[in-house]
């Protein structure tokens, strides 16, 4: 039993010192640098702009996509659905970089890119290429949480509504939607988080305007670590309040 928690503690430990050592790391007189820096000052404030406003519209379009398909999922039989519930689980399995790709190749290039172009919608160094990253890598997050909430609903609770009187879309409005807000919380929370972190897919199809994630890497190449590490420093605490939200919504201690 020694054995094993000394191999347990390795592995904790291993994850632990690298938070501890990011966060005595720091430097105070870097931030005091980038804020007096006009120019480093507007690519901080830029990326964070860029962070939240790309990952809200994100937020929005997967609830308003995902949470209808994660019902249909837990309710309905229907042909081809393995064949959709691996498409929605397949962005957590491919590696960034090629997800760039996927995404450069159908909505940048060829007749759909030529279509999006005309109205405005160029995804390639755009907030919309952003957008795009961020609701494929986070579709499989909040889909795939709501789902399970929605499984976990008695079918009962949803037969007595019906047999009351309600509609379709009155019970799913009213009844079960009301009980899975916990879970649409959660993956609301996943996805985010997840989007926010994106690197690989973001560097091939919209570098800019850049995203906090982006701008550590651009900052490591061009200025250097103690540069890249204060925005490091805003993504971890930004990572350390979602965990926190997280470990709250599931009852658990902090």
């Amino acid at each position: 039993m020694k054995a094993l928690v000394a191999l347990g503690t390795t592995l904790v430990l291993f994850i632990l010192v690298p938070l501890i050592v990011t966060f005595i790391s720091v430097n105070p007189k870097t931030f005091e640098g980038i804020y007096s820096n006009d120019y480093l000052r507007s690519q901080l404030l830029g990326a964070i702009v860029t962070t939240f406003e790309a990952s809200a519209i994100a937020i929005l379009i997967l609830l308003i996509t995902g949470v209808p398909i994660a019902y249909v999922l837990s309710r309905k039989d229907f042909p081809l659905k393995n064949f959709v519930e691996s498409v929605l689980d397949l962005p957590m399995v491919i590696p960034h970089s090629v997800a760039g790709i996927m995404i450069l190749l159908a909505y940048a290039s060829g007749p759909l890119g030529g279509v999006l172009r005309q109205i405005s919608l160029n995804i390639v160094d755009s907030i919309y290429g952003t957008i795009a990253v961020m609701v494929f890598v986070g579709a499989p997050f909040l889909v795939n949480t709501v789902r399970r909430g929605f499984d976990s609903i008695p079918r009962s609770a949803e037969l007595v509504a019906r047999s009351l009187g309600a509609s379709k879309y009155q019970t799913f409005l009213k009844i079960s939607l009301p009980m899975v807000k916990r879970n649409i919380l959660t993956g609301t929370i996943l996805a985010w988080a997840r989007g926010i972190s994106e690197v690989g897919a973001l560097l091939i199809v919209a570098y800019n305007p850049m995203t906090l994630s982006v701008l550590v890497y651009d900052w490591y190449t061009t200025l250097g670590l103690n540069y890249a590490l204060s925005v490091t420093l805003i993504m971890l605490i930004l990572s350390i309040v979602v965990f926190i939200a997280l470990r709250r919504l599931e009852g658990g201690e902090l």
